[in-house]
C-alpha cells in the first residue's frame, strides 16, 4: 500500500461511524478514570497513581494517532511532490483536520 492509499484510508477512517463510536467510548473511559483518580487518590499508592495516569496518557495518545498519521502522510506526500517538481496543492476539507493531496 502506497502513501496516498494509506492517507486516503486513514482520512476516511477518521470520518467513519466506527471511529466516532470508539473515540466517544475512549473519551468517556478517560474521564471516568480521571474521576476515579480524584475520588480515590488519597487511598492509592504512588505507583498506582502513576500507573493510572500513564494509562490515561496512553489512551489519549491512541485517540491522537489518526490525526498524527494523516498529518505525517500529508507532509510526506507534499514533500515527495515537491521533490519531483510537481505542483503542490493541499485543500482543507470541511472538518479542517485532513487535506486532500492532488
Amino acid at each position: 500500500m502506497n502513501k496516498k492509499e494509506r492517507f486516503e484510508i486513514l482520512s476516511e477512517f477518521k470520518k467513519s461511524d466506527a471511529w466516532t463510536v470508539l473515540e466517544k467510548e475512549m473519551r468517556d473511559a478517560i474521564l471516568q478514570a480521571a474521576l476515579q483518580l480524584t475520588d480515590q487518590g488519597g487511598n492509592m499508592t504512588n505507583e498506582e497513581i502513576h500507573f493510572r495516569r500513564g494509562a490515561m496518557w496512553a489512551a489519549q495518545k491512541f485517540l491522537d494517532l489518526p490525526d498524527i498519521l494523516v498529518s505525517r502522510l500529508e507532509n510526506e506526500l507534499l514533500l515527495d511532490a515537491a521533490q519531483q517538481g510537481k505542483p503542490i496543492t493541499s485543500k482543507l476539507n470541511g472538518d479542517a483536520t485532513a487535506s486532500t493531496i492532488n
